[in-house]
């Protein structure tokens, strides 16, 4: 039965906690007979303020007094005709995070949500939640739940071309990475154990995870386990580049010097930089993470995946229809990014997708989606994870992040029939046995080693349609053949022969420097060097031969100066025709 919760605010005093930064003041609100705290426009980076803009965030130094957490703060700043829910309170100085946590855990650990919202790296914030529903679904039922901000757009992802030490890429990313460690460092203090932490994400925040799993430089210990919703992890080279060139054009900071192109933009306001991309953003395509030389090397997502993968206990969840692609998306340049996504280079693989998807463009990114999930399933469950994949087929939901209606009362819906309230208690329940360590459902099976086995989640009362498991079957296998089968044939028959294909090193990534990071590898040496340093190994090697030749004739002679009559005579004789 739906428990249905009235929030009130008793007005039994506000909440004090001392962090290793300083002391915060937050709320108490009670729910029925539970008392959550809750900690609001927690700093954890200095503000990326002045000459902070585009820079890597900065960790927060500690505070004189009290802080106030009981009000939340601006979101970061994003001005966009492509969301639903737009924010109205917009500010620069954005990089804070939120806490909901039981008064129970103050007596006993609990597990933690750090939740990544999503919006296509461009949009949507870290204050847009509906608190009553994560409490009630989440807090009470004594899991802490923490949502970070990061940067967006070009404050989080701008890229002049060239990687600056006052503009590295990512910087949205390393918020993120930043805002973790906090947790890690801080959450013991609100009654979580840092070790039972669950990365959270849908669409661009469960890209952001599926990132974090397979970067080289995230410690395995930073989180226990993760909720993968409907990631697009597109990562490439200047991902962002289009972007940061057309808001440079159009704020006139055009110029032969990146430098300047920088001094430049981080003149301007920042409503000027944000009215810029509002402007063109039908200009550009993508924004969010691309391939830079420290967080997310490699070139794409596939290749960090096979060299530094962090297998978990990964929940993975889609929905049944995903993305629409309408006629106006360039199939080319789709088939292009995702098959890089893979790591299928030849443009006999790109043809082969614009000639299947040219007539059918709709299935395009659904089919892309579910491919690039049973593919991640696949790389965990083999790297010794385990994986939980689940379709998420609710009627009238079926669509990207349309399950997060019920998951987190996101877009919620006025009026819900019995099968969606059905729903609405599922879905999260699922969440919180996965946090708590569970099986996400009773019966729910893990994904083999071929990929197969998914839970389908769905309630319809006229055709007794209740959530099931599906054993031996992967879902939409003929997409899933398509992409990681057929392609990948077709790609390996058309490298170049002499292609040889060679592990990675973490040791071929360099931190940037203090200078401009040059982004082109030097891989081949010389031939006059290389030839030098063979005759040089060689010479080495004579050399110390003689030395040790020499070395044993002098040893010998000693012996033999020492030894007395004609028993050193002797000895001497027998060891040097031992030389």
């Amino acid at each position: 039965m739906l428990l249905i919760y009235f929030l009130f605010v008793l007005g039994v005093g506000s909440n004090r906690i001392r962090t290793s930064n300083g002391i915060l003041e937050g709320s108490l609100v009670k729910v029925g007979p539970h008392e959550i705290n809750v900690f609001k426009n927690i700093p954890f980076a200095e503000a990326p303020l002045n000459d902070l803009r585009f820079q890597s965030p900065l960790p927060k130094k500690r505070w004189r007094g009290i802080w106030n957490s009981t009000v939340y703060s601006p979101a970061c700043m994003s001005n966009t005709t492509r969301t639903t829910s737009p924010q109205s309170d917009v500010d620069e100085d954005c990089l804070y995070l939120n806490i909901w946590a039981d008064q129970r855990c103050m007596n006993r650990a609990c597990p933690v949500i750090f939740y990544i919202h999503g919006g296509g790296f461009y949009y949507d914030s870290a204050i847009m939640f509906n608190e009553t529903e994560i409490i009630t679904k989440y807090a009470v039922h004594e899991i802490i739940f923490v949502v970070a901000a990061y940067r967006l757009g070009v404050f989080g992802f701008l890229d002049l071309g060239m990687e600056l030490p006052s503009a590295p890429y990512n910087v949205g990313v390393y918020d993120i990475v930043l805002s973790l460690r906090w947790v890690q460092r801080e959450i013991a203090n609100f009654g979580g154990d840092k070790r039972r932490i669950t990365l959270v994400g849908n669409s661009a925040g469960a890209t952001v995870i599926s990132y974090l799993l397979s970067s080289p430089v995230v410690e395995s210990g930073a989180f226990c386990r993760a909720f993968i919703g409907s990631s697009v992890p597109l990562l490439r080279p200047h991902v962002t580049l289009q972007m940061s060139e057309i808001i440079t054009s159009y704020l006139r900071c055009k110029s032969r010097l990146i430098e300047d192109e920088l001094s430049c933009l981080k003149e301007l306001s920042a409503e000027e930089l944000v009215l810029a991309t509002r402007s063109n953003e039908e200009d550009f395509g993508e924004v969010g993470p691309q391939t830079d030389r420290f967080l997310l090397p490699m070139g794409n997502f596939m290749k960090m995946m096979k060299f530094s993968w962090k297998p978990k206990h990964l929940l993975i969840m889609t929905t049944t229809e995903e993305m629409d692609t309408s006629r106006s998306d360039d199939i080319k340049n789709l088939c292009k990014f995702y098959s890089n996504s893979f790591d299928y280079t030849t443009s006999q693989v790109s043809d082969m997708c614009y000639k299947k998807y040219s007539k059918k463009y709709m299935d395009t990114k659904k089919d892309y989606i579910h491919a690039i999930h049973t593919q991640i399933s696949l790389i965990n469950t083999r790297a010794g994870g385990r994986s939980y994949r689940g379709i998420f087929g609710q009627e009238g939901s079926t669509f990207h992040a349309n399950d997060l209606t019920y998951l987190i009362g996101l877009h919620p819906k006025q009026d819900m029939n019995e099968d969606q309230k059905k729903m609405n208690v599922f879905y999260p329940e699922v969440l919180r046995r996965f946090v708590n360590g569970e099986v996400p459902y009773e019966g729910w099976i893990p994904t083999d080693l071929d990929g197969k086995n998914y839970y389908y989640l769905s309630f319809n009362n006229l055709t007794k349609q209740v959530p099931k498991m599906v054993i031996g079957q992967i879902y939409n296998q003929p997409a899933v053949d398509f992409w990681l089968s057929d392609m990948d044939k077709v790609n390996q028959f058309n490298l170049p022969q002499k292609t040889i294909q060679t592990a990675h090193s973490f040791e071929s990534f360099e931190f940037p420097s203090s200078s401009q990071v040059n982004l082109e590898r030097k891989d081949r040496v010389p031939i006059f060097w290389t030839t030098l340093s063979i005759i040089i190994i060689v010479a080495t090697v004579i050399l110390m031969v003689t030395s040790l030749r020499l070395f044993f004739r002098y040893h010998y002679f000693a012996e033999y100066r020492l030894a007395k009559g004609g028993e050193g005579k002797k000895l001497l004789i027998k060891n040097v025709r031992r030389v």
